[in-house]
């Protein structure tokens, strides 16, 4: 007897001794009679033996007809494979007809969790923004839609995640939505504002229940990542919340006005400007866009050059006269970038400070010198208000920062200015005349030297006066511009400094000594310096045979003068072994070669640096 012609008892028997399904089902197979006798004890093979693999198979691939035939025959609606029930699967892979059928049948974990994320049927039909699946899941009353997730997602926040807007209408068109979950710590709301997602933000705020309060971990609002989005009309919504702090800062500082600056959104910054409650005054920084130091709104689109935004914020309540944190105010800002539009604008407010110092005691004017910009100081000139005098922390004026840049044409516009003081000292001393003499700038030297208010012997830290620059600096043409004034002291300043014909004879600048005797009722030419050493002895020990022969040519000279070691010129001339300044001076009836009042002679001097031929000229001259 063939096998296929056996009772189906004993074909049942058979199938007993089979311990695989694909067996069972190759049997099956053979014939629609057996097919039809085994296929049940199939279906049962498979929910006893299998962990009703079949269902799962059938609910992934929407086999719709096998789903039913395995509830028929009681498969286990709710067993997990590989994670995932079959209405997981069916939720996944978007099989709304099965999520329907599976909901009918007796038993059914509609809120069951996946073994990895622990997300339910309802979350995980968010996740892959099946729409459909998402009706049938909220059209059953068990469905818990408030379930988070084990990484705190709920499908709300999934729905704003993904940024599927009729998902999200779905779930706040629902009772049973609890915007604001127990154990939930993100506000939807800021989620959804973070995500870019200005639909579902205004999905949010029509639903009522909304918490426009929330912050992040960067202590920004709802309204900051409006205003980071340029989101209008989302703004204007959240303003019409009376319960919003429209001067939240962020972890910067920063506000919603700072955020809409930065932005360059002049029609937010309008909306903002609308709330009574305000505040223009709250400074804050943000490295990212180069505002290292904290400042208020008004400063902050100043520094980014934001007139139009600058307009509308000097049109409301503001203080046109802010500070930034080292305290500079717009107008200083203003005038250290050179706009001219901006300066304008802020030189009409009527409460404008002109000579205003921040933290280093400039002004307005002192930001346009230090950078030269003419136009901008022309401006600022030009308003009866400003005090070109005003002087920094150290009393530096835009005069003195005008000629330390050694810039001729602001200089000259600056000495157009009624009582401007052209004799400010610096921290080391120096004045104007200083810096003209020091960068050999004749033409602003000229335009000082014409002013008398000039004093032209102020002396710096050193005790230098601008006469001893130019000597040092052997600028014989600045020494004659100098010499023109009549109030000019050729001596030093303070006793014992060295005087410029003695610096001048020290450094060998023939052109100059002779330049200043020409001036010979102006000096003394014997003066000491805290040493002793007169402008002969300085020459002769330096060697200046030119200088030391104009010298000599003085009646008034004192040859023999000694220095407080008891050296004259003489000894200083052996000591150095400089023989054509010896012999000039020997050549001189005044030079005395020893005498009682000599403590050092210089024949000893000569012996003792081995200077023969200089010590025979020294005997030479004796004898005769």
């Amino acid at each position: 007897m063939l096998l296929l012609d056996l009772p189906g008892e004993l074909l049942l028997c058979v199938m007993d001794y089979l311990e695989r399904a694909k067996d069972i089902h190759s049997l099956c197979l053979t014939n629609s009679h057996v097919y039809r006798q085994l296929l049940p004890a199939l279906y049962r093979f498979n929910i006893r033996f299998q962990n009703s693999s079949a269902l799962h198979w059938a609910a992934r691939y929407g086999k719709l007809g096998l789903v039913q035939t395995m509830c028929f025959y009681r498969a286990r609606v709710n067993v997990y494979l590989h994670g995932y029930t079959p209405l997981h699967l069916a939720a996944i892979f978007g099989q709304a007809p099965v999520v329907r059928q599976l909901l009918s049948c007796d038993g059914i974990d509609v809120n069951c969790r996946g073994e990895k994320l622990g997300l339910t049927p309802l979350g995980v039909a968010v996740r892959k923004e099946n729409v459909e699946v998402v009706q049938v899941l909220l059209s059953d009353a068990r469905t818990d839609i408030n379930a988070g997730s084990r990484d705190n997602k709920t499908p709300l926040l999934d729905a704003i995640k993904y940024r599927h807007l009729v998902i999200l209408r779905l779930l706040l068109a629902d009772v049973r939505l609890a915007i604001h979950s127990q154990g939930q710590t993100t506000s939807p709301l800021l989620y959804a504002m973070r995500k870019d997602f200005g639909c579902g933000g205004r999905a949010l705020l029509a639903h009522g229940d909304i918490d426009v309060s929330a912050r992040d971990w960067k202590d920004r609002t709802v309204l900051h990542y409006a205003v980071l989005h340029n989101d209008d009309g989302l703004v204007q919504l959240l303003l019409q919340k009376q319960d919003l702090d429209v001067n939240a800062q962020d972890w910067l500082g920063m506000t919603a006005v700072h955020r809409a600056i930065i932005k360059d959104n002049r029609r937010i910054v309008a909306l903002l400007l609308t709330r009574s409650d305000l505040d223009v005054s709250i400074s804050g920084a943000d490295g990212h866009w180069k505002i290292y130091e904290e400042m208020p709104p008004l400063c902050l689109a100043v520094a980014l050059r934001r007139n139009r935004i600058c307009q509308l914020l000097l049109e409301a309540p503001t203080d046109a006269d802010v500070r930034t944190a080292s305290g500079n105010s717009p107008l200083h800002l203003a005038a250290g970038m050179a706009d001219l539009d901006l300066l304008t604008l802020l030189l009409n407010q009527p409460d404008i400070k002109l000579n205003g110092r921040n933290d280093d005691g400039f002004t307005a004017l002192h930001e346009a010198t230090t950078r030269g910009y003419l136009s901008v100081a022309k401006l600022l000139l030009a308003e009866p208000g400003v005090d070109a005098n005003v002087g920094d922390t150290c009393g530096r004026t835009a005069l003195w920062w005008a000629t330390k840049r050694s810039d001729e044409i602001l200089t000259k516009r600056l000495l157009c200015e009624d009582d401007l003081d052209l004799n400010v000292v610096g921290r080391d001393g120096s004045t104007s005349l200083h810096h003209a003499i020091q960068y050999r700038n004749r033409t602003i030297a000229r335009l000082l030297l014409c002013e008398e208010r000039l004093d032209v012997n102020v002396p710096d830290m050193a005790g230098w006066t601008p006469l001893i620059w130019a000597v040092h600096q052997a600028d014989i043409d600045m020494v004659r511009l100098l010499l023109v004034r009549d109030d000019l002291q050729l001596d030093p300043i303070f006793a014992g400094n060295a005087s410029a014909l003695g610096l001048a004879a020290d450094r060998g600048h023939t052109k100059i000594v002779n330049l200043f005797l020409d001036h010979r009722d102006r000096l003394d030419i014997n003066l000491p310096t805290q040493a002793g050493e007169t402008p002969l002895c300085r020459a002769a020990a330096a060697g200046h045979c030119e200088v030391v022969d104009l010298l000599l040519q003085d009646p008034q000279l004192d040859v023999n003068q000694t220095d407080l070691n008891g050296c004259s010129p003489l000894y200083w001339a052996v000591y150095a072994g400089h023989f054509n300044v010896v012999r000039r001076l020997l050549q001189d009836r005044r030079v005395v070669i020893e005498g009682d009042y000599f403590r050092r002679p210089a024949l000893a001097a000569a012996h003792e640096m081995g200077h023969a031929e200089i010590a025979d000229l020294l005997r030479t001259y004796r004898l005769e």
